[in-house]
């Protein structure tokens, strides 16, 4: 466990009854999340990551200097190991997502910190929190000031979001942790309602293949069902664009063919106009001269 007010990573025995051992972090760098995985235990401060092996011995670190450069960082406040070792980083302040190879090389970035405390013009996440993955490598962040859970497919592209600003059941206020309990089951510290909450989060596997045709991209706002649907289905969008150009066309053609016939009207017949016809050269009956 950690003690962050105090500024150390504690380890207990089994059951938690005995202290084993403390590691003290430098005051105002303390530790802010724990994750255990593969028989490592992945611990973030307010400037970096450090790995430790079950008896937390230091095997390696990166970071360390709280700013807004690639690989700084300004309060990472979740860590997540997905199946391959890879490791997602939320970098809190910096409203971002990092990857990193498991020895700690930065591979790819989501997001942009922002200029000041209020912009927002750029933003991917408002405060990036925890973050946990399942057994497919779909990660669920937890972004306390959108009051919503993002899920993001293994390359980082958003497929969806759940919760709102409430407090009725499965909604959120302020969440700042996840974990993933198993299947569809993700637990969720909702912090400003004071309880954990259990939600059921389905993600269809066609939802991570479609995003994972595309590059990384920054999630941005609510996505919809609407638009999760256009991303399964990119040949029915096609399709009904070729539709809509051809209607277009149709009526343009229309439209031109009304506009000659205006322009260039047939020549009037005399017989119907009532003016005289021409005298095709007869010589009138005498009973007439």
């Amino acid at each position: 466990g950690w003690d962050g007010p105090h500024g150390k990573l504690c380890v207990l025995a089994p059951g938690g009854a005995r202290l084993v051992k403390e590691v003290f972090y430098a005051p105002g760098d303390p530790p802010l999340a724990v994750r255990v995985a593969a028989g490592e235990v992945y611990v973030t401060s307010a400037s970096g990551v450090r790995v430790y092996d079950l008896e937390c011995v230091k095997l390696r670190e990166w970071g360390g200097t709280v700013g807004k450069a690639p690989g700084e960082f300004s309060f990472p406040n979740g860590i997540a190991r997905l199946s391959g070792g890879a490791l997602v980083v939320t970098d809190g302040n910096n409203k971002r997502i990092k990857f990193y190879s498991a020895e700690g090389s930065l591979t790819s970035v989501i997001g942009t910190p922002p200029t000041g405390i209020f912009d927002r013009s750029k933003a991917a996440f408002d405060l990036p929190s925890g973050v946990a993955v399942d057994d497919r490598d779909v990660i669920v962040v937890a972004d306390a000031f959108a009051n919503a859970l993002r899920v993001l497919a293994p390359n980082g592209r958003q497929v969806g979001m759940v919760g709102d600003p409430a407090v009725a059941n499965g909604d959120f206020l302020r969440p700042g942790g996840v974990w993933h309990e198993g299947g569809t089951s993700w637990l969720v510290a909702d912090e400003m309602n004071g309880r954990v909450v259990r939600v059921r989060i389905r993600v269809p596997a066609r939802l991570v293949r479609a995003a994972e045709r595309e590059a990384p991209a920054v999630p941005g706002a609510r996505t919809s069902r609407t638009s999760a649907w256009w991303a399964c289905c990119p040949l029915a969008l096609v399709a009904a664009l070729v539709v809509l150009v051809a209607i277009v066309a149709l009526r343009l053609r229309r439209r031109a063919a009304g506009a000659a016939a205006v322009a260039s009207p047939a020549e009037a017949d005399p017989a119907l106009t009532g003016e005289p016809a021409e005298d095709a050269g007869h010589e009138p009956p005498d009973n007439l001269t």
